[in-house]
């Protein structure tokens, strides 16, 4: 669980790092009555994990809980 939930910190790092570009691309964004301006608060917030650990840790219990439904280990595959 710990190897995952730095890989999806690590992912959503680079998602934070990405939005000053995405404000580059789509300078309306500051237009508080533009579109541009609500995709990127809902894109702002959901890059963002949390406001505090208790948040943080129940969205990275969600993200791993899906992942796990979407993933298929093979139990009959011989380890040599």
């Amino acid at each position: 669980k710990v190897i995952l939930t730095n890989a999806i910190k690590h992912v959503a790092h680079k998602n934070i790092r990405q939005i000053s570009e995405w404000t580059k691309i789509h300078p309306d964004y500051t237009d508080s009555q533009s579109k541009e301006n609500d995709r990127y608060l809902k894109i702002v917030s959901e890059s963002m994990s949390g406001s505090n650990e208790e948040e943080s840790n129940k969205n990275y219990s969600k993200i791993i809980k899906n992942i796990v439904k979407e993933t298929i280990i093979d139990k009959t595959c011989d380890i040599v």
